[in-house]
Formats: C-alpha cells, sequence, structure tokens
C-alpha cells in the first residue's frame, strides 16, 4: 500500500471526495477524507515514535494511574461502574 501512495500518478477529482489515481496498469478510486484522515493519523505515529524519553521527578503511583484511567472511561461512558 505504502508503494501504491509513493508511485501513484493522480489523474483527477472524481467529485468532492473520490480522487482517481494510477498505480502501474491500474486504476483505484480513493476516498480521500478517509485517506488524509489515515496519513495524518500515521504522520503523527511516526513524530510520536522520535519523540523521546520524559524522565518524571518522581514515579507515579501505579493504583493513581488505574484509577485515573477508570475514572475518565466512565465519565466518557465507556465503562459502567456497578
Amino acid at each position: 500500500l505504502t508503494s501504491i501512495f509513493r508511485e501513484h500518478a493522480f489523474i483527477g477529482m472524481a467529485d468532492d471526495q473520490l480522487a482517481c489515481m494510477q498505480y502501474k496498469t491500474r486504476l483505484y478510486i480513493v476516498q480521500v477524507p478517509a485517506v488524509t484522515r489515515e496519513l495524518v493519523y500515521q504522520q503523527v505515529l511516526r513524530r510520536f515514535e522520535h519523540f523521546g524519553r520524559i524522565r518524571l521527578s518522581t514515579p507515579p503511583s501505579l493504583r493513581e494511574l488505574l484509577v485515573l484511567a477508570l475514572e475518565e472511561e466512565e465519565q466518557q461512558g465507556r465503562l459502567r461502574s456497578e
């Protein structure tokens, strides 16, 4: 998939969201908003990978981190407390 996007030839826009591109002997119809989201996501991941370490002066308590994560999930409605 990477080589398709790296080596494609842009043909044109089919409408406001679909683009046509050629790779070797094949034509592809691409949903531009979906591809754009995915490419931006991949760029963010690559940049985050090279971010480096963050050293904390005192390590956080694992128990406190778990409680914070569970509270956040509950607030977002992804966890039900019983």
